[in-house]
C-alpha cells in the first residue's frame, strides 16, 4: 500500500507518465479502440463480432500540491489519483495523477473493461455492493477468529488464512483481472508493459494479498488466546 501511495503522489512527471499517453497523437480514441478489443477478449474470447462497452471519457486529472499531501490524501481514502467508476451520463471516467507511469492509469482502465465482462461485472457487482463489502470486511477476522477459538489446539492456522482470503475475494478477483486487462490492453496499443511496470503492477496487486493474510494471521491469534482461556475455565 504505501509504495503505491507513494508513487501515486508523485508531483514530477514520470519517464512514462499518463500525461504524455493522453496527449499522444490518438490519445482517447486509441484509449477507446483498447478498451472495445479488450471487452471483446473479455466476452467473446477469439471470435470474432461486435461487443458493447461504455466509453471513457476525458480523464479528472488531479495533481497533489506535495508528495507527503498527496500519500496523506490517499491514506483517508482519497480517491482523486487512481480511481474509477462511472459518471451521471453513464460513462467509463477514471481519476488519476498525470504525473504517474501509464501502468497505474492503464489499471484503472483494466477495472472499467472487467466491468463490461460477465465474470468481471459479477466480481465488480460483489465488490461494490455496501452491504456484502461490510459483511465480507467483517468476515475477514470474524471467522478466522472463530475458527481458530472453537477448534480443539492450536494447529488451525492455515484454516483461519483460507477463511481471511474467501472473504476478500472479490477484492483480489477484481484487481487480478483489472491488472491482466492493463497488461493486455498495453500490448494492444503497442506499447508493452516494461519489467520496471510489471513491478509496479505486482507490488500493488500483492498489497491486497497481504491484508487477508495479517488478518488470518493476527484473527487465529487472538482466537486461539481465547481458546485456551475457554479450555482453562472449563477443566
Amino acid at each position: 500500500m504505501l509504495p503505491t501511495a507513494y508513487d501515486l503522489a508523485t508531483t514530477v512527471p514520470h519517464s512514462n507518465s499518463t500525461q504524455a499517453l493522453l496527449d499522444s497523437p490518438e490519445g482517447i480514441d486509441a484509449l477507446n479502440r483498447a478498451m472495445n478489443e479488450q471487452v471483446r477478449r473479455n466476452t467473446l474470447g477469439a471470435k470474432q463480432g461486435p461487443v458493447k462497452y461504455t466509453p471513457l471519457e476525458a480523464p479528472r486529472l488531479n495533481t497533489p500540491e506535495s508528495r507527503i499531501s498527496g500519500m496523506r490524501e490517499q491514506l483517508a481514502g482519497s480517491p482523486k489519483y487512481a480511481s474509477n467508476g462511472l459518471n451521471a451520463t453513464g460513462n467509463n471516467v477514471i481519476q488519476i495523477n498525470p504525473n504517474v507511469d501509464n501502468a497505474y492509469f492503464m489499471h484503472e482502465l483494466g477495472h472499467t473493461t472487467s466491468r463490461e465482462g460477465k465474470f468481471g461485472g459479477l466480481v465488480r457487482s460483489a465488490r461494490d455492493n455496501p452491504m456484502l463489502t461490510k459483511a465480507l470486511g467483517s468476515a475477514r477476522y470474524l471467522a478466522p477468529l472463530g475458527i481458530s477459538a472453537f477448534t480443539e489446539g492450536d494447529d488451525d492456522m492455515a484454516e483461519s488464512i483460507v477463511a481471511s482470503y474467501l472473504s476478500a475475494a472479490p477484492s483480489i478477483f477484481d484487481e487480478g483481472l483489472a491488472t491482466k486487462n492493463a497488461l493486455s490492453m498495453m500490448k494492444t496499443m503497442g506499447n508493452t508493459a516494461s519489467m520496471g511496470q510489471r513491478a509496479r503492477l505486482a507490488g500493488s496487486f500483492l498489497s491486497y494479498l497481504g491484508a487477508p493474510l495479517m488478518a488470518g494471521v493476527a484473527s487465529n491469534y487472538a482466537g486461539n488466546l481465547m481458546d485456551d482461556e475457554i479450555a482453562q475455565r472449563l477443566s
